[in-house]
Parts: structure tokens; sequence; C-alpha cells
């Protein structure tokens, strides 16, 4: 119970939508990392349960930064007020979110 009720208030302190209309969350409050993967699949329970429009925006976003070598980008933007890191093996964790999503 204290999950549910306590993760989706993370998405009102550190998302944002974008004009473009895309949603995306910042890592914690004290990094700037928009939407890492791994951190993603944490907080993908209560946003597919409660807001899958928000999940759906997320997994198009990891979808559209994928490379011809077939990696994604770990990181949507930010870079915990560095630069980004680089595309890593993160990219595992996407075949299970856009199941749990499909799911929904």
């Amino acid at each position: 119970q204290d999950f549910l009720v306590n993760s989706p208030y993370t998405f009102a302190r550190t998302g944002m939508w974008w004009q473009s209309g895309a949603w995306r969350q910042q890592e914690s409050f004290a990094c700037d990392d928009l939407e890492p993967m791994q951190i993603h699949q944490l907080r993908s329970i209560p946003m597919t349960l409660f807001f899958p429009r928000l999940s759906e925006s997320v997994m198009r976003g990891y979808a559209a930064s994928q490379r011809p070598d077939g990696f994604l980008a770990h990181v949507l933007g930010g870079g915990c007020f560095g630069p980004p890191p680089a595309p890593s093996s993160t990219h595992g964790v996407f075949g299970p979110l856009s199941v749990e999503l499909l799911a929904g």
C-alpha cells in the first residue's frame, strides 16, 4: 500500500510535460537525469496502473533513442548536472517494460 500511495507522489515532484507533449521525470530531487531506464522500471508499476499514457510517452522516448547498433539511450536527457552517460546495456529492461505496458 505504501508503494502505491507514495510512488505517484514523485510524479508531481519530479515530473514535467514538455511542449511536444512528452512526459518526463527527473531521476530524483538531486539528479536531473531524465528517465534513466533502471529508475523508470521501479516507478513503472504505479505509472502503468494509474497513468498508462505517461508510461507510453516514456517508452516512446526510449524507442526513439535507439541507435542503428540497437543500443537505447540510458537517459532521455540531463546527466546529473554533467554530461549524459553513454548508452549502456540497460536496453534489456525495455522488453519487460513494453510487455507490462501492453498487458496493462
